[in-house]
């Protein structure tokens, strides 16, 4: 096995199943090495395969923890045997080890999150029995778990958001189950707490769903697309503001879909892609944050679904999923709009300095004293513009002018963005 040069590029090829009866029992893994180039897994070239878990399981979850294992919990087998087991991927020797401890419940369907403290959260999931409430703690340091609170409803197939604030958003899903099939989609959204350990509710969505996407914009907003109601495949498409913990309308898909794939790019937009509506998608499209609608995105190799998405160092996504050749797709998103700062005096004695900026993507621009010598005491005042978006940090006064000295003869503003991309002047 080829040792992996970025964890960033680890590919687990196996997504959750789309439907909870298992339409597949897969015990193979593939590793990518972030390569550029596009090639069948079967080839010599960026993808490459590596030990079988221990276990051959579907519908399970797969996280990467600090340590850089990968954890894989629950899931189950095409002849309805569930799991509570749980097993660790060591990319430095490409094996997979059963863990020292099991999940306090068969799951399948749940969801996982790594929370801030580098614990994970596991939460909901068909036992079959029923749906479930309960949620549990994963502790990677001593490999054990740990009960903590339950939801306020059951669910399955749920989306789980990481926000800003260290809370996990969860959203939606199936509540009931018949047959294998959802029979109860819901509509409701919690807010997991890790300081209290406890589940809260917040807003609805205004459309019940499952088997959605969720995901974290650089603004703090979440956006939650498509998925499934129990009669028909969404379009629509809901953000959630973790401020007031509400949901509203924004722009839909062009293709409904559910059991899809979204990531976000470096440009602050998210790219959707594959699922199925009715029948498996190609397609793929762009969300615009500002803009609050979906472009199209051109089409993958092949239908895909269900499928991973993995966002790797040099701005690319790593497409692969189920379509029968094991080709995989490479999206190359577009280069970020880099903002722009300039200095330039404002007064006839050169002391005082009026900074601007101007930024073409997503998100608040923050100007800021990057770095300076003091030196002869001289005082500069940089003022604010009445620019939208625009702010100082740590602005003294009612004036909303701040000062600071001038070593050398100047002082350096840089200017970032919301995906972090910076840009510097020079106040001379």
């Amino acid at each position: 096995m080829r040792n992996m040069k970025n964890l960033n590029a680890l590919l687990v090829s196996l997504f959750l199943a789309t439907m909870l009866t298992g339409s597949c029992k897969v015990s193979t893994y593939e590793i990518s090495e972030g390569s550029n180039k596009t090639s069948a897994a079967n080839d010599a070239g960026p993808i490459s395969p590596t030990n079988n878990m221990t276990t051959p399981r579907s519908g399970h979850t797969a996280i990467l923890l600090p340590n850089g294992q990968v954890m894989i919990a629950g899931g189950m087998e095409r002849n309805g045997v569930y799991f509570s087991s749980v097993e660790l991927y060591d990319p430095m020797t490409g094996k997979f080890t059963a863990a020292n401890r099991n999940m306090s419940t068969k799951r399948v369907g749940h969801s996982a999150t790594l929370l801030p403290s580098g614990k994970v959260l596991i939460a909901g999931g068909w036992s079959g029995e029923g749906v479930l409430a309960s949620a549990e703690l994963y502790s990677p340091g001593a490999g054990t778990f740990g009960v903590t609170g339950s939801m306020g409803a059951a669910r399955a197939t749920q989306s789980a958001t990481l926000l800003s604030s260290g809370k996990v958003l969860v959203t939606a899903g199936c509540g009931t189950v018949s047959a294998g099939a959802c029979t109860g989609d819901l509509a409701t959204a919690e807010l997991y707490d890790p300081a209290t350990e406890t589940f809260t509710p917040t807003g609805s969505m205004s459309k019940a769903r499952y088997l959605l996407t969720a995901t974290l914009l650089q603004n703090g907003n979440v956006l939650m697309a498509g998925g499934h109601d129990n009669t028909t495949f969404l379009a629509s498409a809901e953000l959630y503001d973790p401020v007031a913990e509400t949901f509203t309308a924004t722009g839909s898909l062009n293709a409904a879909r559910f059991a899809h794939e979204a990531a976000l790019l470096p440009t602050g937009q998210v790219l959707i892609a594959g699922g199925v509506g009715p029948s498996p998608l190609a397609s793929a499209e762009l969300y615009d944050p500002v803009a609050g609608t979906f472009t199209a995105a051109g089409n993958m190799t092949s239908p895909r679904e269900p499928l991973t998405m993995t966002l790797l160092g040099n701005g690319q996504v790593l497409i692969v999923g189920t379509n029968g050749d094991d080709s995989v797709d490479l999206y190359q998103s577009a280069a970020p709009t880099l903002p722009t700062v300039s200095c330039v005096p404002a007064g006839p004695t050169g002391g005082t300095f009026q900074v601007s900026a101007s930024n073409a993507s997503a998100g608040t621009l923050t100007i800021q004293l990057g770095s300076f010598v003091l030196a002869n005491g001289e005082v500069i005042k940089i003022n604010e513009t009445d620019q939208a978006g625009v702010r100082l940090i740590n602005v003294i006064g009612p004036d909303r002018i701040k000062h600071f000295h001038l070593g050398k003869g100047q002082a350096v503003i840089t200017a970032t963005d919301a995906p972090g991309n910076v840009a510097s002047a020079i106040c001379r």
